[in-house]
């Protein structure tokens, strides 16, 4: 599946970025389509608590993990294991509830797990990029 990069509207920084619509699921509950960031320099995916709160995720006995950033921010988040349904699959995978994302940017797609089961095409010189699930 080939999908263009685009801007988010009310984004200030004008930048056209590689975003997917993703639903979480977890314990028959979802989300609607979410629209989320494929960052193939993060290690982990992350959603925004908001995302785990709707689905009904607890975390109580779950100790948060010491999640450092790109600028040496460290944060801590809570991972889980949940569906994430991106480019018509499904697929378990932990997400890392936390940190400090944005209104504009609430979840992050990144390598564990999802770089494994597909291959992700990055094409910045004609703003698309590809998931091709293996």
């Amino acid at each position: 599946m080939t999908l263009p990069y685009f801007m988010l509207p009310g984004d200030p920084t004008k930048v056209l970025r590689p975003l997917v619509p993703v639903k979480y699921k977890y314990q028959g509950k979802e989300t609607k389509p979410i629209l989320t960031l494929i960052d193939s320099g993060a290690d982990y995916s992350f959603a925004t608590l908001k995302i785990a709160l709707y689905l009904g995720i607890k975390f109580k006995g779950i100790k948060p993990v010491s999640i450092t950033g790109f600028n040496q921010a460290t944060t801590g988040c809570f991972p889980k294991e949940v569906g994430v349904e991106v480019a018509g699959r499904e697929i378990q995978m932990p997400v890392y509830f936390g940190g400090s994302l944005t209104q504009e940017y609430p979840s992050i797609l990144g390598q564990d797990i999802f770089f494994d089961k597909a291959r992700i095409t990055f094409e910045r010189y004609n703003w698309s990029f590809g998931i091709y699930w293996q």
